[in-house]
């Protein structure tokens, strides 16, 4: 069904869905107090970790960190999308997903291109099972050593010689404006004729992780070329996102941890026939940036296996160069080149499957083949070339988001060229300027809001109007203290327990937004991202102040600072039971005075390049008193 779905029902679904129940019928769960607990279900443990807190409907792993809502656990656990997550939690609760009209242009007549390429996949199998001329595929797949189950469980099938084989099969039931939308059909160039696309060859159905045909590939028989020919991108086909074999692939394995991607059709169902179903293959292309998103959705470590010849070699690089961005810690890519003439079917046929899955244990990992590869580029042997080295590793060390991968990266490379890790660390570091600071969105914060990085200050030389220094009138919360989110701040150190106790607080009582009435002081430290985070929970409880932890969750999908929002809300309602208004209050009030303490600090720093100006004085004198009267 076309079109997007609407938040509220997202948030009613959820508020629908008993969290304890959906994971009890998949993981054993023990009452533990309040909540529920088990044997986390996304890694190994002996002793519980896995916690489900059923009055917040969220889930946490203290061991591996795994926490989330009932969408981000089926996705994770069935390894299912989001549109499928929701739809199967729909279906639980007897609900039909609804679609908001105005989004529906993306997926606008879908559904007779999928009816087209079904009855295209049933006519192809059927010629390869019945028609005389199929028998020359099914000798071809015979002498490659596949099985009729295999040829079944792909869905292997036979395009015939002749122009309209396919065109008479299926008119009747789609017309061929479909056909040609779904790129099974090609028009005769300025003509009103259209003749079939795959002539005379073994096909292959491409099918999305729904299990829906969307796409082709065919193998012609014999010497012909192309050897093979695949769809040209369509509305539902898009070969820069599309793996073949990822849907057998899950459908093979209820556990997968790891996915060896090959170069071709062939290779992934031979290796599923010898045993090895967790083979993939790119479409004609070279590993896209997300591919590697959709690859590491799946699982968490990667083979590539590829020709050890040029053009192998080079499809090895661009693959390793997109799926950099994606290598959090945790995430594994190896790399697996053979030998000339070789490939993953004759080559486990030659040594057996156990030998093969050896070799595929001792595959080269990322960085050793990264730096390999940029090592025959220079001569590390001289000191030019050892730089040489570095100026070419530092952009792809940049790219890799995993701390702790880039520190081993780092310390490889430094051992390497012969300098520390702490120089070549600021090598590669962005200026703050860059990182985005002192805008919404900025996320350079570690796992309590705190930054490592000092707060950019204004200009001194900066021209404010008088009105900015004028003392505000008390408010009931801070009577008497004062403040100017307009004068500039200086450069300051915010105490990250502050931030932590603020946000745990908020999490666990999102009401407390409602008694903040005075928020300015916060303008002052937003160039800070735990405070841009605090500023942001607080409208948002100030406009949702009845929002669930489950839709809060929802809402935050996909922004950098989801991960942390989940530690804190797992962790909030495990707290001692220390009144949260308390803790709120005190953690704003410290913040308060820290922004009070920015402005004083920063009006001194002008006092010493030039005179106060009259209001200056009279905001920086209220500000020392401040200062004074806390001791």
């Amino acid at each position: 069904m076309a079109g997007r779905i609407p938040q509220s029902f997202i948030d009613d679904l959820l508020a629908r869905t008993d969290l304890v129940e959906l994971i009890r019928s998949r993981v054993r769960l023990k009452k533990a107090g309040k909540n529920y607990s088990g044997l986390c279900p996304f890694h190994d443990e002996k002793s519980p970790s896995f916690s489900v807190i059923q009055d917040k409907q969220f889930y946490y792993c203290f061991g591996c960190g795994a926490s989330g809502n009932a969408v981000s656990f089926l996705m994770d656990y069935e390894r299912l999308e989001f549109v499928d997550a929701i739809e199967d939690l729909a279906h639980q609760s007897g609900l039909e997903v609804p679609r908001e009209e105005g989004s529906q242009q993306h997926d606008q007549g879908h559904q007779p291109l999928y009816n087209a390429l079904e009855l295209s996949k049933r006519f192809y199998q059927a010629q390869l099972s019945r028609h005389d001329e199929g028998k020359r595929g099914i000798e071809y797949l015979k002498q490659r050593g596949l099985s009729g189950e295999i040829a079944r469980d792909f869905a292997l099938g036979y395009s015939l010689e002749g122009w309209d084989n396919l065109i008479k099969a299926i008119k009747p039931h789609s017309s061929i404006q479909q056909m040609e939308q779904a790129g099974l059909v090609i028009n005769k160039e300025g003509t009103d004729r259209f003749y079939d696309r795959f002539r005379g060859r073994i096909m292959f159905p491409i099918r999305n992780h729904r299990g829906r045909v969307i796409a082709f590939g065919g193998r012609i028989l014999g010497d012909g070329k192309p050897k093979y020919l695949n769809s040209p991108e369509t509305p539902v086909f898009q070969k820069g996102n599309e793996l073949y074999g990822l849907y057998e692939a899950k459908k093979a394995n209820r556990s997968l941890e790891e996915l060896l991607i090959v170069e071709g059709y062939m290779d992934v169902v031979a290796l599923f026939q010898l045993g090895i179903p967790r083979a993939v293959a790119t479409l004609g292309t070279a590993c896209t940036r997300d591919h590697a998103k959709k690859l590491f959705r799946a699982v968490n470590r990667l083979v590539f296996c590829f020709d050890g010849d040029d053009a192998g070699r080079n499809a090895a690089w661009r693959a390793l160069e997109n799926i950099l961005p994606e290598l959090h810690d945790g995430r594994q890519a190896h790399f697996m080149f053979l030998d000339q003439g070789e490939d993953p079917d004759t080559l486990v046929r030659k040594i057996g499957k156990e030998a093969f899955e050896q070799e595929i244990k001792q595959s080269r990992s990322l960085v050793d083949y990264l730096f390999e590869a940029l090592s025959q580029q220079t001569d590390i042997n001289s000191m030019d070339g050892r730089a040489r080295l570095s100026e070419l590793a530092k952009p792809l060390i940049a790219k890799v988001p995993g701390q702790v991968l880039k520190q081993l990266m780092l310390e490889k490379l430094s051992q390497m060229v012969g300098i520390t890790t702490e120089k070549l660390e600021r090598a590669i570091q962005q200026k703050p300027a860059d990182l985005g600071y002192g805008k919404r969105g900025g996320s350079q914060y570690d796992q309590y809001g705190s930054s490592k990085s000092a707060i950019p200050t204004r200009s001194q030389n900066a021209d404010y109007p008088d009105h900015y220094f004028e003392v505000p009138p008390a408010t009931d919360d801070y009577p008497g203290q004062a403040f100017d989110p307009s004068v500039p701040a200086a450069s300051v150190k915010i105490p990250r327990g502050a931030i932590r106790s603020a946000l745990q607080s908020l999490l666990q009582k999102p009401e407390l937004a409602l008694q903040l009435t005075d928020t300015k002081f916060l303008e002052l430290l937003l160039q800070h991202p735990g405070c841009q985070l605090l500023d942001e929970l607080i409208q948002q409880f100030h406009n949702q102040p009845a929002i669930s932890l489950p839709s809060l969750i929802e809402q935050w999908r996909g922004r950098s600072e989801a991960p942390l929002l989940m530690q804190l809300s797992a962790r909030s309602p495990l707290l001692p039971e220390n009144d949260p208004s308390v803790e709120f209050r005190d953690a704003i009030q410290q913040l308060h005075q820290q922004a009070l303490d920015a402005q004083t600090e920063q009006l001194l720093q002008l006092s010493r390049s030039r005179p106060l100006q009259d209001n200056e004085r009279i905001l920086l004198k209220q500000l020392l008193e401040n200062r004074a009267s806390r001791g």
